[in-house]
C-alpha cells in the first residue's frame, strides 16, 4: 500500500464497527505506517523451508524433474505462488522467462544485458519482478559461496530496485546497474 492508501485505511482501522475485523498480511511490515503497526496484533508466519516446499511441489503432482527444480527456484517457501505457477502455464512461462532474463542481467555480456534493460524499460511492475528475481539469484549465490564482488553486486541491485520502486526512470536505473 502507498502511504496515501495506508492513511485512508487508517481511518477505517480507527473506527471499525464492532462486527468488522481486519486481517492484514505484509511481507515487509516495517513499510507500514507506525500508526497502523501500533493498532494491530502481530503474528509471524514463517515461510516454508526447502524440504517443505519440495514436499508441497510433490503434492501438486509435478513429475517432471526440470519443472520441479524451476518451481523450487522461483517460489520456494511460497505455497500460493507454487500453486499458481503449477496451475497457470502462461504465468509459469512468464516467470521462468523473467528468471532467465535476470540471469542474463547478472551474467551475460554488456550487449545482452542492455537488451534485457530495453525489454523491461516500459513496465515498472515487470522491472521490479526482474530485479527481485536477480536478487533471489544473488542471495542464493552469497549463501552458497560468499564473495565480495557478489555482495557488491547485491548491494548495487538493491539500490537499483529501491530507485525503480521510488518512480525513478526504469531504463536509467537498469542501465546504471549494467554499466
Amino acid at each position: 500500500m502507498s502511504n496515501g492508501a495506508q492513511s485512508a485505511f487508517l481511518k477505517l482501522l480507527e473506527e471499525p464497527n464492532s462486527q468488522i475485523h481486519f486481517i492484514l498480511t505484509a511481507h515487509a511490515p516495517q513499510k507500514l505506517l507506525p500508526t497502523i503497526r501500533s493498532r494491530v496484533q502481530h503474528s509471524v508466519v514463517p515461510m516454508l523451508g526447502s524440504s517443505q516446499s519440495a514436499d508441497f511441489i510433490a503434492s501438486l503432482k509435478v513429475d517432471e524433474p526440470k519443472k520441479r527444480a524451476q518451481l523450487q527456484f522461483i517460489a520456494e517457501g511460497l505455497p500460493a505462488e507454487l500453486t499458481r505457477l503449477q496451475n497457470d502455464d502462461d504465468y509459469f512461462s512468464s516467470r521462468a522467462e523473467t528468471v532467465g532474463d535476470a540471469r542474463d542481467l547478472l551474467q551475460a555480456d554488456t550487449f545482452k544485458k542492455l537488451l534485457v534493460v530495453q525489454k523491461y524499460r516500459s513496465s515498472r511492475e515487470d522491472a521490479l519482478q526482474l530485479t527481485e528475481s536477480a536478487l533471489q539469484i544473488l542471495r542464493r549465490s552469497v549463501s552458497a559461496k560468499p564473495q565480495p564482488q557478489v555482495v557488491l553486486q547485491l548491494e548495487r541491485l538493491l539500490d537499483t530496485q529501491e530507485r525503480i520502486a521510488a518512480n525513478h526512470n526504469i531504463s536509467l536505473q537498469l542501465a546504471k546497474f549494467v554499466l
